[in-house]
């Protein structure tokens, strides 16, 4: 991960408690310059619940939000259909694939974000 990255925790409230459902890491890719975001991970007994999404939305509008957030990256396995599923649906086209690893874009006009 390049230097400046930054990491935030998805939570879920239960009663007075908070559980950790996951986290997401995001940064400025070395090679690009661009905002890249490097992983989500949702455990195993939450995922499916739109944590994910949800958590990708909140980045991603973040992101968008200042001068140079209209482009953002994010790479997953090519075998990992879900991911596609989930960075296609949010609307990031597939630009590279290198070995196992895709790279795929999000565009945005300022009035596209999810």
């Amino acid at each position: 991960m390049s230097s400046g990255g930054k990491r935030a925790f998805l939570t879920l409230p239960q009663h007075i408690f908070t559980v950790s459902v996951g986290f997401i890491v995001y940064g400025r890719d070395a090679k690009s310059g661009r905002w890249k975001i490097f992983r989500l991970m949702v455990t195993a007994t939450h995922q499916g619940k739109g944590y994910g999404t949800a958590a990708m939305k909140k980045v991603m509008r973040d992101l968008s939000s200042r001068p140079d957030g209209h482009e953002i990256l994010v790479c997953y396995q090519d075998a990992n259909g879900v991911a596609r599923t989930l960075y296609a649906k949010l609307g990031f086209t597939e630009q590279t694939v290198e070995g196992t690893n895709v790279t795929a874009l999000w565009r945005a006009a300022r009035s596209e974000v999810p």
